[in-house]
């Protein structure tokens, strides 16, 4: 019996499966120098290069074919907006069908550094491990800023109105102003929230949010709390501008984010090593030590020159005399970019490909699911998605309106109304169930994750 996994919670879910004109899209826009070079630093193999490539320009093309699927059209109007000229630390205001409501009183504030151009990202974590936020009072936010046009796209509008959980802040969208959306995100949570823990993850992040506030509540009271991945500063080399080269004709900002590489200038930070600190990709700090970042909000003559994360290793051993309690978080990372091997013991995945999230959601023992055999040019094939989706119609059109030849009692040949129409009533009456499905690495290639 063939498998087709189809994860749905809100919208479509994984695997997409992408036609000729995805792949050849992935292809050809593809960062092949600064990937190859990537590889020669790693020091993979022709061949295994070569693999990864071609599994790269499949999860690109996979991507392509959900945003075909979702339907995101391109011609809704632009919003022409003002950028601060000054640091300004509060999102826009665009009116009260746009901008996301107050947070309540969360046990957790989660904000979300993203980019505006980011939205399959932001969809992914919606639809799977940010789906069950509200069950453990966590409030989330995402973080964008302003397009360099000044002008925010039809999309945008049309995701903040929909959504509701997004902050745009006012400054142009750049790689290097992390930062700036990093102090927001910790002013927002403990000034507007006013939460007990403030976390900040970036948008390529897979967490289980049950097990984390589990481990957050067994360390004791809300004072001090330092958790996440942390890394031995002293054994990191500080990455310097004049000794950090990318490749001859690779394009400067895409291979610096392919090598998730921070240039720090010596101004900036003179020492030769870090601090020990919890990496960026994600991290939580109880309301006093957030409370320190947030304060850089109060001075925005502040050079905010470091990467977030060591910025806020120093903060928080400055404000504890080097003696947080720093709660080890089990995640799967590796440095400079590289692909991140999937283990099973591990609460948090880091730099992963947003259609993996789908992939590991619809493999997570708490996950209920719903299965339907269907006749599919003469096999089967089995439809297997996630048991609270909200929208199966588009589930089923979409199934129906992209197979040449789909069995359906009563219908007649192409009439992909009445079979839509009968796919989701199956869908809509399966029995819904939870089984032990193994790993949820099992479910990633090689358990190694795309793209790094």
């Amino acid at each position: 019996m063939i498998g087709v996994f189809l994860g749905v919670v809100g919208c479509w879910g994984a695997p997409a499966s992408p036609n000729a004109d995805d792949i050849a899209w992935a292809s050809r826009t593809g960062p092949r120098a600064a990937f190859s070079e990537l590889c020669t630093r790693w020091g993979l193999e022709v061949a295994a290069c070569e693999a990864r490539w071609h599994r790269w320009v499949d999860m690109r093309a996979r991507e392509a074919a959900r945003r075909r699927r979702l339907g995101v059209p391109e011609e809704d109007p632009p919003l022409r907006v003002g950028v601060a000229a000054d640091v300004d630390y509060e999102p826009l205001r665009l009116g009260p069908q746009l901008d996301a409501p107050a947070c309540g009183s969360p046990v957790l504030a989660l904000g979300v550094v993203s980019a505006w151009s980011n939205g399959l990202a932001r969809e992914a974590m919606r639809s799977t491990w940010l789906g069950n936020a509200r069950e453990h009072e966590i409030a989330v936010r995402f973080f964008v800023a302003v397009p360099e046009t000044g002008e925010v796209p039809g999309s945008v509008l049309r995701e903040m109105a929909t959504r509701r959980d997004l902050a745009m802040m006012k400054w142009t969208d750049t790689y290097a102003r992390t930062v700036r959306k990093v102090v927001a995100i910790f002013a927002w949570g403990t000034r507007s929230c006013g939460a007990y823990y403030v976390a900040r993850a970036n948008d390529d992040v897979y967490l289980r949010l049950g097990p984390t506030m589990a481990m957050l509540f067994a360390a004791g009271p809300p004072s001090r709390i330092y958790a996440g991945l942390f890394l031995d500063g002293s054994g990191l080399r500080v990455p310097r501008l004049e000794t950090t080269t990318p490749p001859v004709g690779a394009d400067r900002d895409a291979w610096l984010r392919a090598a998730k590489v921070w240039t720090v200038a010596r101004a900036d930070y003179p020492a030769d090593v870090y601090p020990t600190f919890a990496q960026g990709n994600a991290y939580v700090l109880s309301r006093d030590l957030a409370e320190e970042l947030a304060t850089l909000a109060d001075r925005p003559w502040t050079r905010l020159g470091l990467p977030d994360d060591v910025l806020t290793g120093l903060i928080v051993d400055s404000a504890t005399g080097g003696r947080p309690r720093r709660v080890d978080v089990p995640a799967d990372y590796e440095l400079e970019g590289r692909w991140t091997r999937c283990s099973d013991a591990s609460l948090w995945h880091f730099n992963i490909h947003s259609e993996h999230m789908y992939d590991l959601h619809l493999a997570e023992p708490t996950t209920q699911t719903r299965t339907v055999d269907v006749g599919v040019d003469g096999r089967s094939v089995v439809l297997e998605f996630d048991a609270h989706s909200d929208n199966l119609t588009a589930l089923a059109y979409e199934f129906v309106s992209t197979r040449d030849t789909l069995v359906g009692a009563g219908c007649a040949p192409g009439n992909t109304t009445c079979l839509a129409s009968r796919l989701e009533y199956a869908l809509r009456t399966a029995p819904s169930f939870s089984r032990d499905r193994g790993s949820p690495c099992d479910r990633i290639a090689d358990r190694v994750f795309c793209c790094g």
